[in-house]
């Protein structure tokens, strides 16, 4: 009589102990979603009314930016002692700042259909500190002019408090922008912390090789010393 055999046991490809074989894994893109981190996350997709008010927030601000400029530099270019005043400096400061908070507003209204990026929401924050450290500047000295300056028709008593209420403005309008894309800001911040850690890792691994192929060497040396002795 015949024993019946039994057909083996399937093997599912799904089991955890599947014989089947996995496509092999690129190592370019399993390196680029290991460091992608965070910022791979779909944080906020631009709709058509947000990419709108997000172009009018940027140009809006980029005019107030402008119309600051314009004030500070006619004041420089109008009074010729005025670098060598104590207003001098924080005004030719204000304008660099007001410059790069411009490109920055440039780059977002080119990328609008993108969310903010990490590095520009850095930027913003220091630009924030910097405004508020010259505000702090102009109350410590004279002012941003001179008591008895006037411009575009606008009485001496208010040139200086239309600075201060600009700079405010400014420094509010971005912090703004920093609060709406905080989590951006984070995300980048701990990008930025994993990727000096790496680096860190690997300068510390490299010393240790070195300091290991060192002691080989010195070791290999030592042994050797006795038959380069008899040799010679």
């Amino acid at each position: 009589m015949k024993q019946q055999h039994r057909p083996p046991p399937l093997v599912l490809s799904n089991s955890p102990a599947s014989t089947t074989p996995r496509p092999p894994v690129d190592s370019n893109e399993a390196e680029a979603a290991r460091t992608a981190g965070p910022n791979s996350r779909d944080l906020s997709k631009c709709t058509g009314l947000r990419c709108f008010l997000g172009i009018v927030a940027e140009t809006a601000h980029t005019v107030v930016c402008m119309f600051m400029m314009l004030m500070l530099a006619f004041y420089l270019n109008y009074d010729e002692a005025a670098v060598n005043r104590s207003s001098g400096p924080p005004a030719i400061t204000l304008i660099i700042l007001l410059s790069i908070d411009m490109i920055l507003n440039f780059y977002s209204i080119a990328h609008f259909d993108k969310p903010l990026t990490g590095w520009v929401a850095f930027i913003k924050c220091i630009l924030i500190f910097s405004y508020i450290v010259i505000f702090l500047v102009y109350l410590a000295s004279d002012g941003p002019f001179p008591k008895s300056y006037s411009f575009w028709g606008i009485k001496a008593d208010y040139t200086s408090v239309i600075v201060y209420s600009l700079i405010w403005i400014i420094s509010v309008w971005d912090l703004a922008i920093i609060v709406i894309n905080r989590k951006t800001l984070l995300y980048w911040f701990v990008d930025v912390v994993d990727i000096i850690s790496q680096r860190q890792q690997t300068l510390e691994t490299a010393s240790i090789d070195d300091k290991q192929f060192e002691a080989a060497g010195s070791t290999r040396l030592v042994s050797m010393s006795p038959f380069v002795g008899r040799a010679l």
